[in-house]
C-alpha cells in the first residue's frame, strides 16, 4: 500500500492516503499470507477441492483483509451491474458465515474486526482500478466516512 500511495499515477487524494496509511499502521501486523483479490472468480474447483488462482496482489496480512476485499467487491461493486444484485451479497454472506464457523468466532465479531480493513480495501481499489467517476466518488466518500473520528 505504501508503494501504491507513493506511485506517480496515484489518484488517491492526499488526505485519504495519509489517513489510510495511519490506519494501516494501527492494525495488528499480518501473520499470514493474504491473497489480496479474494472473490469467486479467483476460486476454481479441483478434484482435491477449491483452489485460489491469480495471486498477483499477494501480501503479508491476516485473513480479515481478504474477507474485507471480498465484502467490498461482492456488496458494493458487483451489485450495481448485476442482474440480481442480491446474489453477490448472498455469496458474501455465505463466505463470511462459513469463515466465522470454521474460525470458531461469531459473525458479529468477524464483521467488527473486518470493518477496520474496509477503508484500506476501498483505498486499494481506488489505486489499482480505473472505475467510473461515480464509483470512484462513492469509494472516496466511504473511505472519508470511515476515517472520520467517532464521537
Amino acid at each position: 500500500m505504501h508503494a501504491l500511495v507513493q506511485s506517480p499515477g496515484n489518484l488517491l487524494p492526499k488526505h485519504l492516503a495519509t489517513g489510510v496509511l495511519a490506519l494501516l499502521e494501527s492494525l495488528p501486523p499480518g501473520d499470514g499470507l493474504c491473497h489480496g483479490d479474494l472473490l469467486p472468480g479467483n476460486v476454481i474447483m479441483t478434484a482435491e477441492g477449491p483452489r485460489l488462482i491469480d495471486w498477483t496482489w499477494t501480501r503479508r496480512a491476516g485473513p480479515f483483509l481478504d474477507l474485507g476485499h471480498c465484502h467490498v467487491v461482492l456488496c458494493e461493486l458487483i451489485p450495481e451491474n448485476h442482474d440480481d444484485p442480491e446474489l453477490p451479497r448472498a455469496v458474501n454472506a455465505a463466505v463470511q458465515s462459513e469463515y466465522a464457523r470454521l474460525a470458531g468466532m461469531s459473525p458479529v465479531t468477524l464483521t467488527a474486526v473486518m470493518e477496520s480493513y474496509l477503508p484500506i480495501v476501498r483505498a486499494f481499489l481506488l489505486l489499482v482500478s480505473r472505475g467510473s467517476p461515480a464509483l470512484r466518488e462513492r469509494l472516496i466518500q466511504r473511505v472519508e466516512a470511515a476515517l472520520r473520528p467517532k464521537d
